[in-house]
């Protein structure tokens, strides 16, 4: 049961508002992104700051930062200059390793492309008469 008091939000509450599960705040309680609240009634409340950490570790893994990035932009929140350089570096990385994925994801797409226009409607009428580990030996350049 959800339940908002005074003091906060038990945990269903928070994982609404926050548009988590219950177990993934859990689970960024144990990494250590966030501080497991103190009880109150015999609940552990969740303060609108849990809320707004939890949205933003929400936001920040679609954008595609690990959980150890985000730990650390969180533990950056006194906006220092020197913790705008960390960020701008962790952004920067970010960016890096999308552009990666994004230029794997192009080259799965390319011979996907390949192997569809060769083999999949090549000549030959199946895998087994295609040689389908011959063909992906050599780039779907056999069909």
């Amino acid at each position: 049961m959800a339940l908002e008091t005074k003091k906060g939000r038990t945990i269903g509450a928070a994982a609404k508002a926050a548009g988590l599960g219950v177990e993934t705040i859990r689970f960024y309680e144990r990494k250590g992104l966030i501080v497991q609240p103190p009880k109150h009634g015999g609940f552990r409340t969740y303060s609108d700051n849990d809320i707004k950490q939890l949205r933003f570790i929400r936001k920040a893994k679609t954008l595609g930062f690990t959980l150890d990035a985000i730990k650390s932009l969180l533990a950056l929140e006194s906006g220092t200059e020197e913790s705008n350089a960390v960020i701008h570096a962790k952004s920067e990385e970010t960016i890096r390793e999308i552009q990666q994925k994004i230029a794997e994801l192009e080259q799965m797409l390319a011979s996907l492309q390949k192997f569809s226009t060769s083999c999949a409607h090549g000549k030959k009428t199946s895998a087994k008469h295609c040689g389908l580990l011959e063909c992906f030996e050599k780039d779907w350049d056999c069909c």
